[in-house]
């Protein structure tokens, strides 16, 4: 199984996938080697002839499912939103009516008002592409408001003055202006520096604009109000983003995609001692053992370091090897390659030796049983023939050497006879010794793990809430434009009405606070995690 190129990387891999799922159609079965060499237990090897892309982060293959499964029903309530969408979201969504305007403004804010509201009108007479009914809504409104230019985005106060502030006002409204005139089409985008601002300013677009959508992205590391004229361009913008944060995950499987190829069409699978490696590593994120319908593996396997170096945790815990594949990763091309060395092994000469073992080992057994290789098939099922076909897996599987090591304790096995109490009593001490200097590592491993998760429960109830009492008009759209400011967790339980939201750190935590003392009028019930458990506690009581 040759691709183009004979190698392949990080930057050849789509190319090659491609080559490979129409050979692994056609193929009986699947001899394959990747070279992830860890014999250095904190660095991990990328050789010429690997097919191996480095994980990001340290995923469970559970996370990666739960996360691809939110994302696709994600975009399909989008699209069942925009199929049906008329209006702006804003002019119709309970939450953007929990902060009633004018009553909720101070200075800042007043000025943050007036700066967007002659960008809005701006860009709205600007553009070739306004309905006339929105064009003369926005000159009506920019005559009300023409001299008011405000101190920049909503910034810090004193963070930059006012005379710098109307220069970049000015530089944002005219770009804005200008892509609109040019024909782009884009939403106009405007940088507020805080998330209570940002959905202050949700809010007063809603009302004053009410033809208008609005939402909060995040634009070169910039959190920007943006600006549409219809929830259609909305909802197709966000597809467009669930999407591309789709190809994205998807593009993280790296060789494991590969793997489930072989899975899908039901390949035997042949695999050279490195090959271990390839398994410790992603055993992690899924169980190949039980998916696999077979696998056979040349003699020996990865030595206890390189297994250890090879698993996704050992990687995380060494700060040299998570460097490695976060900053030391290398994109190959096919001119360019990392000097080999003696640690360095060619994974498609290996691969291509094992297939012959394979076939040489097959060959002697179905000598052994009289059978003929016409007779022998090895992809399943098995063809239509008017005489009886062999599983080629199945025959060397029950000639496959199947010695397995088990740890015991104590480690020895006493094999001389009782000549005296001694030597009686020497196999029962001997061990004891063992088990006490066990014993106390293995407390403290277990005071270190209750330690870690007390840790993990207090981050969770520092950084999850819970809204009670949501009314039943409420969607997860109307819950995602209310946190709009902050990235944020969203799980809606409809049954109970409750909504779990989780926030990224704890300054995002505080703010999520601080959003909620600031509603007008509360239409929900915002508790902690452990303020929840309580309530819950205290209805069971009741009942009882």
């Amino acid at each position: 199984m040759v691709t183009t190129g004979h190698t392949t990387s990080s930057l050849l891999w789509g190319r090659h996938l491609q080559q490979l799922k129409e050979v692994l159609r056609k193929a009986e079965f699947v001899s394959l080697d990747l070279e992830l060499t860890a014999s250095d237990p904190s660095r991990w090897i990328l050789t010429p002839a690997s097919i191996y892309l480095f994980p990001n982060q340290p995923r469970i293959f559970q996370e990666e499912e739960e996360e691809r499964t939110a994302l696709l029903q994600r975009m399909e309530e989008l699209r069942r939103l925009k199929d049906k969408s008329t209006q702006s979201p804003a002019a119709d969504s309970a939450p953007s009516n929990l902060f009633p305007f004018p009553e909720y403004t101070d200075e800042e804010t007043q000025q943050l008002f007036a700066s967007a509201k002659l960008a809005i009108n701006n860009w709205l007479k600007s553009s070739s592409s306004s309905r006339s009914g929105s064009s003369s809504s926005g000159s009506s409104s920019s005559s009300s408001s023409g001299g008011e230019g405000g101190n920049g985005w909503g910034g810090r106060p004193g963070g930059v003055s006012q005379e710098s502030g109307r220069n970049e006002i000015n530089e944002r409204q005219s770009g804005a202006a200008a892509a609109a005139a040019a024909g782009e089409g884009g939403p106009l985008e405007l940088y507020v520096q805080l998330p209570l601002q940002r959905l202050l300013l949700h809010s007063f677009i809603s009302h004053q604009f009410p033809f208008l959508c609005s939402k909060t992205k995040t634009k070169k590391g910039n959190k920007v109000v943006a600006i549409y004229k219809s929830a259609r361009e909305v909802y197709s913008e966000e597809l467009g983003d669930l999407e591309a944060a789709l190809e994205k995950l998807k593009g993280q499987r790296g060789c494991r995609e590969l793997l489930e190829i072989i899975i899908e069409n039901k390949l035997a699978l042949v695999g050279h001692c490195c090959f271990y490696d390839f398994l410790h590593l992603y055993q992690s994120f899924i169980r190949l053992d039980e998916m696999l319908q077979s696998v056979f593996s040349s003699p020996g396997s990865s030595s206890g370091a390189a297994a250890e170096a090879a698993t996704a945790a050992a990687a995380a815990a060494s700060k040299e090897g998570n460097e490695a594949t976060k900053e030391k990763e290398k994109e190959i091309n096919e001119n360019s390659f990392p000097k080999e060395n003696f640690l360095s092994h060619d994974a498609g000469y290996d691969s291509l030796l094992t297939a012959v073992i394979f076939l040489t080992q097959i060959g002697c057994v179905a000598r052994e049983k009289r059978i003929g290789w016409a007779d022998l098939y090895f992809r399943s099922p098995a063809p239509p023939s008017i005489s009886p076909k062999v599983s080629a897996n199945e025959l060397l599987a029950a000639a496959a050497n199947r010695v397995r090591l088990v740890r015991t304790q104590p480690p020895f096995i006493h094999l001389e006879p009782p000549d005296s109490q001694q030597q009686q009593q020497q196999p029962q001490q001997q061990p004891q010794q063992p088990d006490r200097d066990q014993q106390q590592p293995l407390a403290q491993q277990q005071q270190q793990q209750q330690q870690q998760q007390q840790q993990q429960q207090q981050e969770e109830d520092r950084l999850t809430f819970a809204m009670v009492d949501i009314p039943p008009n409420w969607s997860s759209w109307d819950i995602q434009q209310l946190w709009a400011p902050l990235w944020v967790y969203v799980h809606l339980e409809e049954q109970q009405r409750v909504c779990w939201i989780k926030a990224k750190t704890e300054v995002d935590a505080n703010t999520i606070k601080d959003i909620y003392n600031n509603m007008k009028h509360k239409q929900f019930k915002l508790l902690k995690h452990a303020e929840y458990r309580h309530l819950k506690e205290q209805e069971a009581e009741m009942k009882q």
